[in-house]
């Protein structure tokens, strides 16, 4: 049940998606047919990549102050070897890989629970505990004993979340701070990806943020089209701009 009553857009609009980020609450998602869904996930798309591409510009200007004023090596560019760095690894793969799999995975863990059941809870919640644990979804070492030792624990805490979470009270405590975890879900997305920053340098821990400012405004954007039309369209979401992303580097 809807604990707002909220205007359902047919078609991306930024005014609602300002409104709604201002003040996010729980919804089911509309049902609307394929054509309207597409329309939705266009504008959305569109308008996406004109505030990363000028998040973008910012970040430019910014790693080349830090450049000069500190005489750091560029932030930026040690972002870009690491992502080149997948590309090369997976080769002929690497397009499936982040236009596919990066986008499900990424949204399974920080979007499929803004539903507030707790079989979405409990998967996200295993899987991140599996990535936090070091491991890697797409780079699977079957020789790896640890591997598997930390693929077991992440499916004990799946059916230990999904048994003992009472769903009523999930759905009372979700919708009451639903602003929270909708906030959370956008920023910690961006944040991750600080982790895409190699070497790390601790004494730069408080520009790393402003260097992720592209994820985490598109994690408000797939968290917004997730609500208003469905997880599979914030997948589809993801996954534009990844092949944007992929094709642009």
């Amino acid at each position: 049940m809807e604990t707002k009553a909220s205007y359902r857009p047919t078609i991306f609009s930024l005014r609602h998606f300002f409104s709604y980020t201002k003040d996010p609450h729980y919804k089911i998602p509309a049902q609307n047919n394929f054509a309207s869904n597409s329309s939705y996930l266009i504008y959305s798309y569109f308008f996406c990549l004109v505030f990363v591409m000028i998040a973008g510009i910012l970040i430019l200007l910014l790693d080349n102050f830090l450049v000069k004023q500190l005489g750091i090596n560029s932030i930026y560019k040690q972002i870009r070897t690491t992502n080149q760095g997948v590309k090369d690894y997976f080769g002929h793969y690497s397009l499936a890989i982040m236009v596919l799999a990066v986008p499900l995975i990424e949204e399974t863990i920080f979007r499929l629970a803004l539903n507030l059941k707790k079989i979405s809870l409990s998967i996200a919640i295993a899987l991140l505990c599996f990535r936090l644990l070091g491991n890697s979804f797409i780079r699977i070492d079957y020789q790896e004993i640890t591997y598997w030792l930390s693929a077991a624990g992440s499916i004990g805490v799946l059916f230990a979340l999904y048994y003992f979470i009472p769903q009523d009270y999930l759905k009372k405590i979700g919708s009451k701070f639903f602003k929270n975890i909708y906030y959370f879900s956008a920023i910690s997305f961006g944040l991750v990806h600080i982790l895409n920053i190699k070497p790390f340098r601790p004494e730069l821990i408080l520009f790393y943020p402003l260097f992720v400012l592209p994820q985490i405004i598109m994690g408000f954007f797939f968290g917004n089209i997730r609500m208003q039309r469905g997880f599979v369209w914030s997948v589809a979401l993801h996954g534009l701009l990844n092949i944007t992303s992929f094709f642009l580097r």
